[in-house]
């Protein structure tokens, strides 16, 4: 007997369907709620929690960095705060608190930039914290900061050249099924996605990750959930 109550053979498309009731226990063309954690298994070879831009091992060797340049360059100047990641700044690579002293970087940047870019934009803030330790009063880009940017070993400019148009062609979203487990990943943030597995899934929130030329994931810059309708 067929799905629809009638005699006769199963079509292959009705087997599928009930290969998969049997094994998830759930109707195929109903949404199924799917969520991923940070812990998830669906980021490949590792834990997320490791590749997360703001991991405690990549602060730490962020941080390293600052104290080390304010070490060489401004000896008297007291340690800064520690580096802050926002998931805020989209327009923004860095930027400078000096009623903080602190350095605020990118989520983006952190997940998507080149190594190179990275150190130069936070070597760029630093210049502006040692600008700003020398003289209160110094024009944000003025004379004093280039001058300090020299110090550092990186171009006097207003702006760190970085390739951001380039950053979409390697974000994709990452979610999980619910019925099977399977990680799946979309250029796209969806709404509704269908699993190999043949279950509907509704998506309420998926890891923003980067990828390599092979496809891998290698940083999860945060997490996002599709707009409802």
């Amino acid at each position: 007997m067929s799905l629809d109550g009638t005699d006769g053979p199963l079509s292959r498309r009705e087997r599928v369907r009930v290969r998969v009731r049997v094994k998830s226990g759930v109707e195929p063309d109903s949404p199924v709620v799917t969520e991923l954690a940070p812990e998830d298994a669906s980021i490949p070879d590792d834990s997320s929690l490791s590749r997360a831009v703001d991991a405690p091992e990549r602060m730490v060797e962020l941080n390293g960095l600052v104290h080390d340049a304010v070490s060489r360059y401004e000896p008297g100047m007291e340690p800064l705060s520690p580096i802050r990641v926002s998931r805020r700044m989209t327009r923004t690579l860095g930027t400078y608190r000096p009623d903080r002293r602190q350095i605020a970087l990118s989520s983006r940047l952190l997940a998507f930039g080149e190594e190179e870019h990275v150190t130069t934009v936070l070597l760029h803030e630093t210049a502006h914290a040692i600008t700003h330790h020398r003289d209160k009063k110094a024009s944000s880009h003025g004379r004093l900061f280039k001058s300090v940017c020299r110090e550092l070993g990186i171009e006097p400019r207003r702006f760190v050249d970085v390739p951001v148009q380039v950053w979409s062609s390697r974000q994709r979203y990452v979610f999980t099924c619910s019925a099977c487990g399977t990680a799946l990943m979309r250029k796209r943030l969806v709404r509704i996605a269908r699993c190999a597995c043949g279950v509907r899934l509704e998506v309420k929130r998926a890891a923003r990750v980067a990828v390599d030329d092979g496809g891998r994931v290698v940083r999860v810059e945060g997490y996002a959930s599709p707009r409802r309708r």
